[in-house]
């Protein structure tokens, strides 16, 4: 298994591409897209690219991090030629849920909770 240049793995292959909103050296939120028909949990559609991951660090909230990286995420969907894209969220993510619904996604049902914690699908139509 290769390397990055900084000695670490690469990312699981499941996850087709990863990026982060970042000024070096600090990052300040990352998120990992997953492309169509790529593995993925068994509530998402084979064919829907999802967005995966996706954190701001406390510091940098407000300041259109995360808006950066759901931005991208949902570019590469489109350059994937989909007509959606797909997330899942906890109700502990308040500021992701705002988030989510000013990026024009919806709530598509609930999902079994994971841990006890509950969760929904979520998508966006293009």
């Amino acid at each position: 298994m290769k390397h990055h240049e900084n000695g670490k793995k690469p990312l699981k292959p499941r996850i087709r591409a990863a990026f982060s909103f970042h000024n070096v050296p600090k990052c300040f939120g990352a998120a990992g897209y997953v492309g169509p028909n790529q593995p993925k949990p068994d509530f998402f559609s084979p064919e829907w690219p999802m967005v995966r991951l996706m954190s701001v660090v406390p510091k940098a909230r407000g300041h259109g991090v995360g808006q950066a990286l759901l931005d991208e995420c949902i570019n590469r969907a489109k350059r994937d030629s989909t007509t959606l894209i797909a997330l899942h969220r906890t109700p502990i993510m308040e500021a992701a849920q705002y988030l989510y619904q000013r990026a024009g996604f919806a709530v598509v049902r609930n999902l079994p909770d994971m841990f006890g914690v509950p969760y929904v699908l979520m998508t966006r139509l293009f």
